[in-house]
């Protein structure tokens, strides 16, 4: 009978460990264990049937109830529990795998006689406290509570200190409950957040304990009580009675030595021997295409999710609307009590009418709990009772923060938000204050000091801003600052830190964004708005932001006044209009642009810029006239030969160079490039790199490792395409890292055929997050490429379509030869014979019309191959494969060359001319020194040694 009720009490001992089941508590011996909540519901399932042979769906569905969670999920959690039960260590097994059908628990369980852990009656009775029932499960705050627990069972204090809404209170209740049982009088929870005095502090804990009447009142009486218990209180909302709560908690700690106190408040006590615990919002899902089951891998949207069921019955997350959920819980920062509020709007206005709205969140966000304090029924009162809390210094301070978006620095801050006559001493401390309160978040990983405001907050003050009358003055002192930051960053592109600068302007984008909105706005400043496009524009560039670069550039020319002479302004505006125009492949655009910065540089002497010019008309040339492209490479080469660093000239060496290997001759090219890696001496900063886009080496470097595919040296243009990746890297540019993955890496691995070689390059391009712009495409439409080779054709077929489709026209990545390859097999390979020799029909005629021979033989041969397979007489396409031979040979393309004489092979070795064409492949083969594990030499190989087995 004894142990029948101690099975129904649920208290499992094993080993060393006991397993309380209610209490959802694991003791080895008489110390708490830190385990995780799904780990505890595994192991208390197995456990309870110990013997049996669990399945891993039970298992699933016990851990994670409601939610689609993948089997990687459930080995990582029973890996956890083999590590907390020691079985590497001591020998003893406990839990093993029974393959194909799940868990087991093979150590002997037995019901032990013991409620709870060890009590001793209370010195005056008192019988043992007890915590709030909680009403709903806690989601996604598994590691912050055991954290919390190992910080209590080392401390005596510890305050949980975070943002309004963040979730405070839930974690400290979930701490509370698992510790609770390690105390001999449990634990106890006072809310402070009703309280209006701190004159009333004591009376409220003294209710809470049950203070027996006529003892002592004050502090006194309390630590008189408390003196020979063991317990845990929990000071709940004391961040508007810190000056009652911290000295209560110092005077209970030193008299109660049995006694250890959880505290939650928006800012720390400043106690003696306080531990503080920052607690984040809830992790958020990544910003890429997710499906309802990759959402649900985020806390925050279980949260959202499970609420939203809870609010509207049925209501379940589909892949169609997994993205507008994590939108919301992205846009809402992951803080629980907003996650919670927008959960409770699903049933009014649906997923997607929600997501739609949720700028309107002051709006929306008002139906919380009933039962919920005043200030947690809505998102505006949270936000109101945190700024009641402050001084009018301190809010005057946070509403003109409210300007700043996204992180900023002291500098930043102090400049739109310091008071008149504060010195910056006294600043920082505010800043320090406010930080201290949770009402901003500082961030010390990076080498200089970031700060920010919870959208959230920041949207709220912002809304006091503008009724204080203020927005309009601040939001003119907010663009003025980073239009003067970035005129005193224009000296410094060129210099040693242009790499370090850059960083810095990557999270100063959204106030740049903010300060030109402002600007071009109807209450903005012009002239504002004109010195933030110029200084600005090469920031957008540096960011592959093309689209925002043009619409700024293209404002801001529309807003300039020309005075009657020559503007610098309007040169470098034109120069970034059309690097944009460049990467948007808007040739017509790039062209006016790039002319009309040319002619101003020429008129001003400006060297740098008529350089910078002349490099995008060579670019906009190369999409239909090649020869013109090789006649502005040779201009370039003699105005670069006027300035005394012989870089400049070999620069032009790489632009030939880059010509000459577009229209087939390699050795030219490579003779050219070679001479510009050897001639090249980088600057210390940026300067190429900002003129050109990206940095010179790394263009010449990934030229050069085509070229050695082309000329017969498989292995080496593998070994250049990783040095242009290095060199890429070396220079800290990200775009130029793009351009060494897509330009280099992606074509050479493509071309060589090995399948783990392209799938290394394709992961190198989507580790480069993140991905966008026509970086993106590149990545979609190589994806494709893979999948058709893998043998997924229609589905890599469509993919690829998808990624050269986004891409514009008159783009070199749209015209890319594996790409244009890949549609050709793709569609061959699903039997569409007649649109790839329209996509090759294309393909041709654009190359002749530009001079772009160098892909030519690859495209007769494809040509031949498609004619044949669709039954065309085997005299045209021997034609087609004589013409590429020839072309190939000329152009010192050995790699083409190889490929079309063993089409030759093929279509002669049952004819007479068997013999030619054996002869043909293997003098090519023989040819080659490197490379023989690549798809080209391996396929020569078997071809010659069929052959030969044959004969």
């Amino acid at each position: 009978m004894a142990e029948q009720n101690n099975l129904a009490q649920g208290v499992l001992g094993f080993g060393p460990f006991q397993l309380f089941v209610t209490q959802k508590l694991l003791l080895e011996g008489d110390q708490p264990v830190r385990l995780g909540g799904r780990a505890l519901d595994i192991l208390t399932l197995l456990a309870q049937r110990a013997g049996q042979v669990v399945a891993k769906d039970e298992l699933m569905a016990q851990a994670w109830p409601n939610l689609a969670i993948e089997e990687t999920n459930l080995r990582v959690q029973v890996a956890a529990l083999r590590k907390v039960l020691g079985e590497s260590d001591s020998g003893a097994r406990y839990i093993i795998n029974v393959a194909g059908r799940g868990y087991s628990f093979v150590a002997p369980v037995a019901a032990i006689d013991r409620p709870g852990p060890e009590a001793a009656p209370a010195p005056d009775g008192i019988r043992p406290y007890t915590l709030p029932t909680a009403l709903s499960r806690i989601i996604g705050r598994g590691g912050e509570v055991a954290a919390l627990v190992a910080q209590l069972q080392q401390r005596r204090l510890v305050t949980i200190v975070g943002a309004g809404g963040v979730g405070k209170t839930t974690v400290a209740l979930a701490v509370a409950g698992q510790l609770a049982p390690c105390f001999i009088h449990h634990a106890c929870l006072v809310d402070f957040g009703a309280l209006a005095h701190p004159d009333l502090v004591c009376g409220a804990l003294r209710a809470a304990l049950r203070v027996p009447a006529g003892t002592e009142a004050g502090i006194a009486g309390l630590t008189h009580f408390l003196r020979e218990m063991q317990m845990l209180i929990v000071l709940d909302s004391c961040e508007h009675l810190l000056e009652a709560v911290s000295p209560l908690a110092e005077a209970l700690l030193r008299a109660a030595p049995g006694v250890r106190i959880l505290a939650t408040s928006r800012e720390r006590l400043r106690a003696e021997g306080e531990w503080v615990y920052r607690l984040p919002s809830m992790d958020l899902p990544p910003r890429t295409q997710l499906t309802a089951r990759e959402a649900m891998a985020s806390p925050a949207v279980q949260l959202f999710v499970e609420r939203a069921s809870a609010s509207q019955d049925g209501f379940v997350l589909t892949d169609a609307d997994a993205p507008f959920a994590a939108d919301i819980c992205r846009r809402l920062e992951g803080i629980p009590l907003a996650l919670e509020l927008a959960a409770a709007g699903v049933g009014a206005l649906g997923l997607r009418e929600l997501a739609a709205r949720i700028d309107d969140r002051f709006e929306l966000l008002v139906k919380g709990r009933r039962t919920a304090l005043p200030r947690h029924r809505t998102l505006r009162a949270t936000l109101d009772w945190s700024c009641q809390l402050l001084s009018p210094r301190e809010r005057e301070i946070m509403r003109r923060l409210s300007v700043l978006r996204g992180s900023f620095t002291l500098e930043a801050a102090t400049a739109v938000a310091q008071p008149a006559g504060s010195t910056a001493a006294t600043f920082f401390n505010d800043i320090a204050d406010l930080a201290d309160k949770s009402l901003i978040t500082v961030d010390i990983s990076r080498p200089q000091t970031r700060y920010r405001l919870l959208d959230t907050t920041r949207t709220y003050l912002l809304e006091k801003l503008a009724e204080a009358g203020e927005l309009a003055a601040v939001a003119r002192v907010h663009a003025s600052y980073f239009r003067d930051t970035l005129r005193a960053a224009a000296s410094r592109w060129d210099g040693p830190d242009a790499a370090e600068l850059v960083a810095g302007f990557e999270r100063d984008l959204d106030n740049l964004r903010s300060a030109l909105a402002w600007a071009l706005g109807p209450e903005g400043d012009r002239a504002i708005a004109l010195a933030l496009a110029v200084a600005g524009g090469p920031v957008f560039l540096q960011f592959s932001l093309f689209d925002e670069c043009r619409f700024v550039t293209e404002q801001a020319l529309a807003a300039l006044t020309e005075e009657g002479r020559p503007s610098e302004d309007a040169m470098r505006l034109h120069a970034a209009l059309g690097s944009a125009a460049l990467h948007r492949g808007e040739r017509d655009v790039m062209v006016s642009a790039w002319t009309t910065s040319l002619a101003i540089a020429e008129a001003l002497g400006n060297v740098d810029f008529q350089l910078r010019a002349l490099g995008g008309l060579i670019t906009s040339a190369m999409s239909d006239d090649l020869h013109r492209s090789l006649t502005l490479a040779r201009r370039f080469a003699q105005v670069a030969a006027t300035l005394p660093d012989p870089s400049e000239a070999a620069i032009a060496e790489r632009i030939i160079g880059y010509v000459l290997h577009l229209q087939g001759d390699q050795p030219g090219a490579r003779w050219h490039v070679e001479r510009m890696l050897e001639r090249y001496i980088a600057p210390e900063g940026w300067a190429h790199i900002v003129r050109f886009n990206f940095d010179p080496r790394t263009m010449a470097i990934s030229t050069l490792a085509q070229v050695l595919w082309l000329t017969g040296q498989p292995d080496q243009a593998l070994d250049m395409a990783h040095r242009a990746v290095a060199a890429a890297r070396a220079v800290g540019h990200v775009p130029s890292q793009f351009f060494a993955v897509t330009r280099a890496l992606i074509p050479v691995t493509h071309l060589r055929g090995i399948l783990a070689e392209e799938e290394e390059a394709l992961a190198q391009l989507r580790d480069l997050a993140p991905v966008h712009g026509p970086w993106a495409l590149w990545n979609v439409a190589g994806e494709g490429v893979l999948a058709i080779r893998r043998g997924d054709v229609a589905a890599g077929l469509a993919r690829l379509r998808d990624g050269i489709a986004a891409m514009s026209p008159t783009s070199f990545s749209a015209r890319f030869g594996p790409f244009v390859a890949g549609l050709v097999e793709g569609h061959a390979g699903i039997g569409q014979r007649g649109e790839a020799l329209a996509v090759i029909g294309r393909a041709l005629a654009q190359a002749r019309r530009s001079g772009e021979a160098w892909y030519e033989p690859e495209l007769l041969r494809l040509q031949g191959e498609v004619l044949l397979a669709d039954g065309a007489p085997a005299a045209e396409a021997e034609a087609l494969f004589l013409r590429a031979l020839a072309l190939a040979r000329s152009q010192g393309a050995s790699a083409w060359a190889l490929r079309v004489a063993m089409s030759l092979f093929r279509l002669w070795r049952d004819g007479p001319r068997a013999g030619e064409g054996r002869a043909l492949l293997a003098g090519l083969f023989e040819s080659f020194t490197e490379g023989l594990a690549t798809a080209d030499l391996t396929a020569a190989r078997g071809l010659l040694a069929a052959h030969h087995a044959v004969e």
